[in-house]
Order: C-alpha cells, then sequence, then structure tokens
C-alpha cells in the first residue's frame, strides 16, 4: 500500500484536497497489477484518514475485516441460529461491529469453520427439565451395566423404493424418455427390529403398517427365537428398549411388559424424542441407503418379498 500511495502522489496526486491527475489511476493499477477501484479506495481511504492499515480494501470498496473476535462471534451466530443465511451473518457483523463485510468474505470464513450441514430438528419436548433428568439418569444406568444385555427395538416403514417403477431410463438426445405400462405402486413394507450387541437378534417384516398386534405377536415369536448363533434372542437379565411410540406403552405395551417380566426380561424407555440414542435406526438407514444404491438388492428385496407375502 506504500509504494501505491507513493506512485499516485509521483504522478500529481494531492492528499490534502484528494485531486489525481485523470491517468494517474490507469497508470497505477496497470502497473501495480491492482484493480483500479481497489487503487481509488485506497486513495479515497488515505485522505479521509491518513492512514491505509485500519482494513485491507478489495474490489467495490468495502472494507474486509474479519479477525478473531469477528470469527468468534460467527461461531456464536451459528451455535444459537444454523439456519441463518450468509445475508443474515453479514447483516449482523455489520451491526455488531460496524463495519462493511462482503458476502464472499463470510464464505470463506465459514468454510474455515465447515459449518454446512444438514438442518436437525428435534422436537422441544427433547429439552425438557423433566426428559433432560430422565435422559441423564438414563445414561448413568446404561453406564453402569453389561452392554451385552442390552436390546433395542424399534419399528421402521419401508415404501421399497420403486422396485416395480424405474424412474430413470434412456433415450436419443433431446427426447423425453417415455415408457407406458400399467400403474403399479411400491410395496409399503414394516421391518420390526431388535437389535443387540452381536447384531441382529429377531426381526420380522409386515406387509403394511405396524399395530398393537403385529408389536404384540413380534414379542410373542422373539421369546422362542434363536439367532443366527444359536442363542436366544431374549435370556433372563436382558433390557428391551425401545421409544415411546403410543404403541409401545399402551394396552399392548402392558402386554409385552408383562410377558417379559415373566422371563425376568426389563421393559424400558428411550427418553423422549432421542432416536440418536437407539443403534436400530442406524440400521435402518443403512438398510435404505442400499436400497436406494443397489440394483442387486433392490430385485433381490422385490422377488423375496413377493415370495414371503404372496404364497
Amino acid at each position: 500500500m506504500a509504494i501505491l500511495m507513493s506512485r499516485l502522489k509521483e504522478l500529481g496526486g494531492s492528499d490534502i484536497n484528494g485531486t489525481l491527475p485523470r491517468t494517474a489511476l490507469a497508470n497505477v493499477s496497470r502497473s501495480l497489477g491492482i484493480h483500479k477501484n481497489t487503487v481509488k479506495s485506497v486513495w479515497i481511504r488515505f485522505c479521509q484518514t491518513g492512514s491505509v492499515d485500519s482494513g485491507r480494501i478489495h474490489g467495490g470498496g468495502r472494507v474486509r475485516k474479519t479477525g478473531e473476535d469477528h470469527e468468534r462471534y460467527v461461531q456464536y451466530l451459528i451455535t444459537e441460529t444454523p439456519s441463518l443465511s450468509l445475508g443474515d451473518i453479514q447483516q449482523r457483523i455489520e451491526e455488531m461491529f460496524d463495519i462493511k463485510v462482503s458476502k464472499s468474505n463470510i464464505s470463506r470464513l465459514l468454510k474455515r469453520l465447515d459449518t454446512h450441514k444438514r438442518l436437525v430438528r428435534p422436537a422441544a419436548a427433547r429439552f425438557e427439565d423433566d426428559n433432560m433428568a430422565y435422559a441423564n439418569v438414563f445414561l448413568r444406568v446404561l453406564n453402569s451395566i453389561d452392554y451385552r444385555r442390552l436390546k433395542f427395538f424399534d419399528e421402521s416403514g419401508f415404501a421399497v423404493p420403486d422396485l416395480c417403477n424405474p424412474r430413470y431410463g434412456r433415450a436419443l438426445c433431446g427426447e423425453r424418455a417415455i415408457e407406458v405400462n400399467k400403474q403399479r405402486r411400491s410395496r409399503n413394507v414394516t421391518l420390526n427390529l431388535m437389535i443387540g450387541a452381536d447384531g441382529v437378534a429377531y426381526f420380522n417384516l409386515l406387509d403394511g403398517p405396524s399395530n398393537m398386534d403385529t408389536f404384540t405377536e413380534f414379542f410373542l415369536q422373539a421369546t422362542n427365537a434363536t439367532n443366527n448363533n444359536g442363542d436366544f434372542a431374549l435370556k433372563p437379565g436382558d433390557i428391551v428398549i425401545l421409544d415411546k411410540c403410543p404403541i409401545h406403552h399402551g394396552h399392548a405395551g402392558r402386554i409385552v411388559s408383562n410377558l417379559l417380566n415373566t422371563m425376568h426380561v426389563e421393559y424400558v424407555f428411550l427418553p423422549t424424542y432421542s432416536p440418536h440414542l437407539n443403534p436400530a435406526e442406524l440400521c435402518f438407514q443403512h438398510i435404505k441407503t442400499v436400497f436406494k444404491s443397489d440394483s442387486v438388492a433392490r430385485n433381490l428385496a422385490k422377488d423375496n418379498l413377493h415370495f414371503q407375502f404372496h404364497t
């Protein structure tokens, strides 16, 4: 910047009245490889303040100032409200620090912080005092017992992704891919799953949604089922952990709880709205990812589901 100011003065610039010869900006811009608008912005700032050290200047004349204080403030903003837009962050920084910053500068700052993630919106009930207290007790208890006793249960509905209705096909450039056929709908399937430290303890598939009868039937079958190692899916001393779906703590839940108590198996609820504490959710996510990305898996699912529900 000192060289820039020196060149401008050599060409006849006056920092007292802020005047410059007509060709001075272009000559300095060309000789130093700096955009003419930037040269002009530096000159104006020097004439007004007598210094060019209080901010870095870039094209458009907006002062670029994002130090540690600004970075910490941005971290606070995105922690408090992750859905803030780039424009919202820019406005708040300018109001907070009384400076001008560009969106591109804020974008570079955000990239350094690695903040762009899928937005999660947990239910407010998850953070109520009673539920937070229950969650703390729940985690302490689970941490104090043998993990091999834990069995996590959950159910998930699958609209098996386009097993009969492929969404994509081939066509010549500039033409639509059209295939006339009968209206066919993907099957709705419910997977009931109980998983433990050794993997899947027991599961079954339903042709349609789950209800109180199918929930009760699952555990009636699970009490007599064995896994691939020949061990019983449920053993005395086990703890069945599941969410607070109405089916799980209604009439069917009481039936299942009494059944498991006769086997000396505990029946415990997860904290409200805490799917991240249930490993079965990770299993469901993996299965759905495979269905979406693997055509072989889709074809196997289509054939096996047709055999299971129509024989």
